[in-house]
């Protein structure tokens, strides 16, 4: 009785074991299902990439595309490719389609019924391996299994069916358009201490009819410049020397991670939909010499996601993952909050017409470096016995006056309320900002009759200099700016 009632447990465990294989490997159609051999795991493929001079896959559209492997490079070949092929999925699909092992036999003898059921008698994807030698294999992938784990697949003109990895599966079933690199920068040798925005040399963005260019210097460039110099600067709307930290982060580092997620419409009859009709156009050229420009439309709030092209290619795509902060980036975000920038050595003295009155700086430069301060022609004095340290820093705070923002105003009529004159030890003109009242305590800032667009406020200017000077009137030191 025992004996008989263990044989029968048996029985039901092999029973139950064959039903949950055959639930595991049935695919999502419910009839007719196959009877799979028990599950073992075999490999489908395994070639050389030597012995492979190319792979074509055709999806069920029948257009058959192609990847090719040459001299250790992969490229998407196919009519009509609007994009190069992204390298790393052009490996991983050229590497799966040669090399499947690890897939699981399904059935060794499937019937015409069952061949339809797993999706190989219409597959998803056909692909052919081209060898060396003229001579050529193909396998079919058919539908997904009942569980999501992989696809079905078979050789062309055979009867055993296996079951793919998920991963080889997906790699294996995208369109050609998946495979497109839709990344706009393009620039070599990117490593974490060289990453791609580090390798742009010239950004220009036009938008709403003006162009913002920022040029990047090179160690050459700033070797001998003044000092601090930025790494870059800009040339349009204006000269200036740039807030080096913006440029990177508002401007370089979003231009370089552009890469659109997807193709939304090709050659597109009507480019207002998409806001592309009158596009913002950022144009990058890199260290290798590359430049492109991409167009940029509108933001799409239910795709969460701004419309894009690449000039020269009449397709519209979707960027579902850049910041284009950089649209809204103005002159005063992108340039240094100092109006000027010179080493002390250059310079022989400041002018400062402040409150309705006059004040000079003069400097006595020495061989060794050292110099001598004088104020209204009298030699300053500090805690130092030449006063040289209150001199410094009286001079370090007229060349530190920086702007508190961007305006738009024009320049006033009438007279500046507040005048810097600085002169040079080789003689060139004088540099010469002046401060014009807009209201509001605040000044437009006004250098050798060009209006910057830029304004200082009152509570800087206190800060920079007057009260620096009524310190100095009250035979005090000056703390460091």
């Amino acid at each position: 009785m025992k004996t008989a009632l263990i044989a029968g447990l048996a029985v039901l465990l092999v029973l139950s074991a064959g039903i949950v294989l055959l639930l595991t490997l049935a695919p999502e159609a419910a009839e007719p299902e196959p009877s799979p051999t028990p599950a073992e795991t075999v490999e489908l493929i395994r070639e050389s990439a030597d012995n492979v001079t190319g792979v074509t896959f055709t999806p069920k559209s029948g257009r058959q595309f192609g990847i090719q492997y040459a001299d250790s490079a992969y490229t998407l070949s196919f009519p009509g490719a609007l994009f190069p092929g992204n390298v790393t999925l052009l490996r991983a699909a050229f590497n799966h389609a040669i090399n499947l092992p690890g897939v699981t036999v399904v059935t060794e003898n499937a019937d015409d019924d069952q061949l339809a059921l797993f999706g190989l008698t219409s597959p998803e994807t056909r692909w052919r391996l081209q060898y060396a030698d003229g001579t050529s294999a193909e396998f079919l992938i058919g539908v997904r299994s009942a569980t999501g784990t992989g696809r079905y697949a078979c050789r062309s003109g055979e009867r055993t069916v296996f079951l793919l990895t998920s991963a080889q599966s997906e790699s294996l079933t995208q369109s050609a358009e998946d495979y497109y690199d839709l990344t706009f920068l393009k620039v070599p040798g990117v490593t974490e201490e060289s990453p791609a925005w580090s390798q742009i040399t010239a950004f220009v963005l036009e938008k709403s009819g003006e162009t913002y260019e920022v040029m990047r210097r090179t160690d050459l460039e700033i070797e001998g410049m003044p000092i601090e110099t930025s790494r870059y600067h800009l040339t349009s709307p204006r000269e200036a020397e740039c807030n080096d930290y913006n440029i990177e982060n508002i401007l370089m580092t979003p231009a370089a991670d552009i890469a659109p997620s997807g193709i939304v419409e090709e050659n597109p009859a009507d480019l207002s939909v998409y806001g592309l009709d009158e596009p913002a156009r950022l144009t990058l050229t890199g260290a290798d010499g590359w430049t492109g420009t991409i167009l940029i439309g509108d933001f799409d709030s239910e795709r969460a996601g701004r419309y894009v092209m690449m000039e020269g290619i009449p397709c519209v795509l979707l960027d579902t993952a850049g910041s284009y902060a950089f649209l809204d980036a103005g002159y005063a975000d992108l340039r240094t909050s100092q109006i000027w920038i010179y080493d002390i050595t250059e310079v022989s003295g400041v002018t400062f017409e402040l409150d309705g009155t006059t004040r000079e700086l003069t400097f006595e430069h020495h061989e060794d470096a050292t110099l001598r301060g004088f104020l209204d022609g009298t030699e300053m004095t500090g805690a130092d016995e030449t006063g040289e340290t209150n001199a410094r820093r009286l001079y370090v705070a007229a060349l530190r006056v920086m702007h508190d923002g961007g305006t738009d105003a024009e320049i006033p009529s009438g007279e500046p309320e507040y005048r810097l004159t600085m002169s040079f030890v080789d003689g060139r003109d004088k540099d010469v900002v002046e401060l014009y009242p807009l209201g509001a305590r605040q000044y437009l800032i006004v250098r050798n009759g060009e209006n910057l667009g830029l304004y200082i406020t009152w509570t800087s200017l206190r800060e920079k200099l007057l009260n620096r000077f009524a310190l100095l009137d009250e035979g005090k030191d000056l703390p460091r700016l």
